[in-house]
């Protein structure tokens, strides 16, 4: 898949010139870090480096994994990026069994790779806590993606390697946070999915708690971000069966194919909305569905289990008291 992902990445760079990867905004900040520069400052609409559409969203953190590789030209770049990523999501969604590998065929893999982003490394962290440094590079998905850990252990690995990356952004450039705060608040795409009609049904996933990917779901929900099929990528990282599997993949085809063309869309609102109300219609809600029919058995952290327990015991005193006043 590695080697799949170099061609396609050079393939792509051929036939398009002037195609701009999501990987590009990281390279040209990790470029500009190097060189001493602010990338909050050089990247963004009519700014020195690629007159991009929009600022960089990214926070600090996700530029500092890109640093070898702006010495290296942007497509060269890509290719490695988008290799490695990919490489690392079929060598641990294996693990899981062969039917497993069925998840390359999703839109999800397939436009994580075409767009050279972050979700294959995303969906690594909720496949093993060494991946845990990723969660800084995107907060908001990444912050889902701690949902899924599977023990106490897990956790503190994933939390602890997230914030030596963010340290290490701060030694680099003290008052980033700033900047990319001032950065994201004008991004009007934000929208949680839970805030979007049909959106908040997928709250109901909490019911089978002890499901990592149940936890996801939940926390998909309200995160803010831009709807996008590759973010789907995490609930391919569950054992199921293969028939799971390969629906899961139809459905974020269908989804993809539903905002093709992009032309179709007059604004780039249009475009995230309808795309939002694809992912619930064709992945979300049916995997929603699919995850309420399984029983509520799986791998939680002990503070969950025991957070649960509570919430359990107080409720059911707060019935006690309602059924005898």
């Amino acid at each position: 898949m590695a080697a799949l992902a170099v061609l396609y990445v050079h393939f792509v760079a051929s036939r398009q010139p002037h195609f701009q990867s999501d990987f590009d905004q990281i390279w040209y900040g990790a470029r500009a870090l190097r060189l001493g520069q602010d990338p909050y400052s050089v990247i963004g609409p009519g700014r020195e480096w690629g007159d991009w559409p929009w600022p960089l969203y990214y926070p600090l953190p996700a530029l500092l994994p890109a640093l070898p590789l702006s010495y290296l030209d942007v497509i060269t770049a890509r290719a490695i990026f988008a290799s490695v990523s990919a490489g690392c999501f079929t060598f641990l969604v294996s693990r899981n069994g062969y039917s497993h590998l069925a998840a390359l065929l999703s839109a999800s893999l397939l436009f994580a790779v075409s767009f050279v982003q972050f979700a294959p490394l995303l969906a690594c962290a909720a496949m093993s806590p060494a991946f845990g440094w990723v969660v800084s590079c995107k907060p908001n998905m990444g912050l889902a993606v701690l949902s899924t850990a599977r023990s106490n252990k897990w956790l503190a690995v994933s939390v602890a390697l997230s914030v030596a990356l963010v340290l290490g952004s701060f030694a680099l450039q003290p008052t980033w946070p700033m900047r990319w705060l001032e950065a994201i608040r004008g991004g009007e795409h934000f929208t949680p999915y839970a805030l979007r009609p049909g959106g908040a049904l997928l709250l109901l996933a909490l019911m089978r708690w002890r499901r990592p990917e149940a936890r996801w779901l939940a926390a998909l929900s309200v995160m803010p971000g831009t709807p996008g099929v590759q973010e789907a990528l995490i609930l391919f990282t569950v054992p199921q069966s293969l028939r799971s599997i390969l629906l899961l993949a139809i459905g974020t085809h269908f989804a993809n194919f539903w905002v093709r063309p992009l032309d179709q869309f007059s604004t780039w609102m249009d475009y995230v909305n309808t795309g939002a109300m694809a992912l619930l219609a064709f992945v979300y809600l049916p995997s929603l569905i699919a995850i309420l029919r399984r029983p509520n058995e799986g791998e939680a952290p002990e503070w969950l289990e025991v957070a649960m327990l509570r919430i359990g015991a107080g409720l059911a005193r707060a019935r006690s008291r309602l059924a005898s006043s």
